[in-house]
């Protein structure tokens, strides 16, 4: 994979940035902790990349590790 492929990867698709906490919907789809929190209504989620609906859990959403990972091997391109 490309360094900038793995950039891409590794950018949240609602902020546009490199992923801060990144969270797991059950979806599978990734997204930054604050930009979830943004979008959040009556504790249930609608997730930006297949619009299904998911209930967050009274302790919250799991951190993707694999992507959490990878962030924390990877240095930002400039």
């Amino acid at each position: 994979m490309s360094s900038q492929r793995l950039e891409q990867e590794l950018e949240c698709p609602i902020c546009l940035e490199r992923f801060d906490t990144p969270k797991v919907l059950p979806c599978q789809h990734t997204f930054c902790a604050d930009c979830l929190i943004n979008i959040t209504q009556r504790g249930s989620v609608c997730c930006p990349e297949c619009r299904v609906v998911h209930p967050v859990p009274p302790n919250g959403l799991p951190i993707n590790i694999a992507i959490q990972r990878l962030l924390s091997t990877s240095k930002p391109s400039k």
